[in-house]
């Protein structure tokens, strides 16, 4: 299984403010995990990497945003939505 973390936040406050993680199937490849998560979390903006022993950075997941508007007062806000991969053994 290939888990998935992700950590929802606000942009424009500037804290987090939602986190769960989910199974996906080893066979579902990444592209496919990516055009999931896109749907539930608008456009990504940037990937999300590590650096690897060798050097090199490694791309581990995605970094969505979408205006949303808060439920009590209507008013938009700039939602995030980190989105990161980690192999389970």
């Amino acid at each position: 299984m290939t888990r998935v973390h992700f950590t929802l936040t606000n942009e424009d406050e500037g804290h987090s403010f939602s986190e769960w993680s989910e199974d996906f199937p080893d066979e579902m490849p990444m592209g496919e995990i990516y055009r999931e998560v896109q749907k539930e979390f608008g456009r990504c903006a940037s990937s999300v990497y590590v650096d690897t022993p060798t050097g090199a950075p490694r791309r581990i997941g995605w970094f969505f945003v979408s205006r949303q508007r808060y439920e009590d007062t209507g008013e938009p806000y700039l939602r995030g939505a980190w989105v990161t991969l980690q192999e389970s053994a």
